[in-house]
């Protein structure tokens, strides 16, 4: 009976070092499963990294070119803006100029009308 439980524990042996084998023989295989799925991740997040570290690139770029297109747009909108004053400091210039030189002709041609006056009495006279 020794000797049968003695071959049972040689058999329950044997199959513990089977069963062992076969469990580590999967963990082996998931592992580099696992490994391999790593890997494809990394390649992954790598190419992501990159393609945001270029997307960012270019946004930064357009962040720059808009800057420089609003500052341009306001340089010209403040020319712009001191052409119109400069226009209308000139054109209100030249209405006292005209408004001065209507007081100018309704002088003259009082005036004129008072020569001409003189010059009928003159003659009439």
């Amino acid at each position: 009976m020794q000797e049968f439980a003695s071959q049972c524990k040689a058999c329950q042996a044997k199959e513990m070092v089977s069963e062992i084998s076969d469990t580590l023989g999967d963990l082996r295989s998931q592992s580099r499963d696992f490994a391999s799925q790593m890997t494809s991740f990394r390649a992954t997040t790598d190419g992501l990294i990159k393609a945001f570290e270029e997307l960012a690139t270019l946004v930064e770029a357009e962040k720059l070119r808009a800057m420089a297109a609003r500052s341009a747009f306001q340089s010209v909108d403040k020319a712009r803006s001191a052409d119109s004053q400069q226009l209308q400091i000139v054109i209100r210039e030249r209405q006292v100029e005209l408004e001065r030189l209507r007081v100018e002709l309704a002088s003259l041609q009082a005036v004129e009308q008072e020569q001409k006056d003189v010059m009928q009495q003159i003659i009439h006279g």
